[in-house]
């Protein structure tokens, strides 16, 4: 990752948080200089981006995934934005806004060289097999006032391997 641009989303949410803060402390053991990160996160106020104050490599932005402009080129996003509790993103639509609307707003604007979407073990249903392989189909997903968060990974996740079969990302 030394010397590169990598955008991470939801990074004041525990995993995207955490992958930042991993990356740079990875690059510090190996003695490398750490890639320069762009932020994005919906709250400056979280805790979790604190622990990035004062470093050099890294770029907060506050704002709203899908009306973020792209403002130089990237070659890694971590894309790990996704309110995933009833309770805070009130309207459904925020969720998929927050996987696929960004993905194909970013799109538009240019896409990374390499993506790395994170999803979560609920696209596979209420009885998720023991081991999953690539071909796996995922379970339906039962009506529930958290199924549009499950719904919405499967979603960018299907538009990421689309983008990918046309030599998108």
């Amino acid at each position: 990752f030394s010397g590169t641009e990598m955008l991470v989303t939801g990074a004041s949410g525990m995993i995207g948080a955490y992958f930042a803060s991993s990356v740079i402390q990875g690059c510090s053991i190996q003695g490398l200089n750490p890639p320069s990160l762009t932020l994005l996160t919906r709250t400056l106020g979280s805790g979790n981006i604190s622990i990035f104050s004062g470093s050099p490599s890294v770029r907060v932005v506050e704002t709203e995934l899908v009306g973020w402009k792209v403002d130089r080129s990237f070659d890694f996003l971590i894309h790990a934005a996704s309110p995933a509790s009833p309770t805070k993103y009130g309207d459904p639509t925020a969720v998929m806004q927050a996987n696929l609307g960004f993905l194909e707003s970013i799109q538009r604007q240019g896409m990374p060289r390499s993506t790395l979407q994170i999803s979560s073990g609920e696209i596979y249903g209420s009885n998720p097999p023991r081991s999953v392989e690539e071909t796996y189909s995922q379970a339906v997903i039962p009506a529930s006032p958290r199924a549009v968060y499950p719904e919405a990974k499967i979603a960018a996740e299907r538009l990421l391997a689309e983008m990918g079969a046309n030599g998108s990302t």
